[in-house]
């Protein structure tokens, strides 16, 4: 599961959000009279399907790593929560033995279950505002895409990089 989290299952992870999300707004546009009888503000709705979304989101992905994690259980066994992930402390440029640590599995886990509902919400949000100024749910979908991959496009040595799963 650390490999998962440290190569590119926070990739999968996000582009679970926006793609669950990518259409909030634009189906509203092709059904109007869905939502012309209901007594909701416009900002409430939004809300609403912005929870909605990030609940059936965490919900698929909970499925998705549940049995991820009973398919490497049943391969390798489960293993132990008391072993050691090493971590950087990046502060600056350099990189001294220092600035290296260690934390167990279970924390780790424990700060990536943390993060990822966070990330989720906040890349459902954003794909909100992209549906607000772009009426296209494919173009919502291609440029939150572009936000999320865009390591692929830069420099493995750019320092504006921001890595995720890191």
């Amino acid at each position: 599961m650390q490999k998962f989290f440290r190569q590119y299952g926070m990739f999968f992870v996000l582009f679970c959000a926006i793609y669950f999300s990518s259409d909030l707004l634009s189906r509203d546009r092709q059904n109007r009279t869905v939502l012309q009888g209901l007594p909701l503000s416009w900002y409430r709705q939004l809300n609403l399907k912005t929870a909605s979304s990030f609940l059936y989101t965490i919900v698929v992905l909970t499925i998705v790593l549940v049995i991820g994690i009973i398919l490497l259980t049943l391969q390798y066994g489960f293993g132990y929560f008391d072993l050691h992930v090493p971590t950087i402390l990046i502060q600056n440029d350099a990189y001294p033995r220092e600035e290296y640590g260690v934390m167990t599995i279970a924390a780790y886990l424990g700060k990536i279950a943390l993060v990822i509902p966070i990330l989720v919400f906040l890349f459902i949000r954003l794909n909100v505002i992209f549906s607000l100024f772009f009426k296209n749910e494919w173009l919502v979908l291609l440029i939150s895409s572009l936000v999320v991959f865009r390591k692929a496009f830069h420099d493995e040595n750019d320092e504006r990089v921001v890595r995720i799963g890191y």
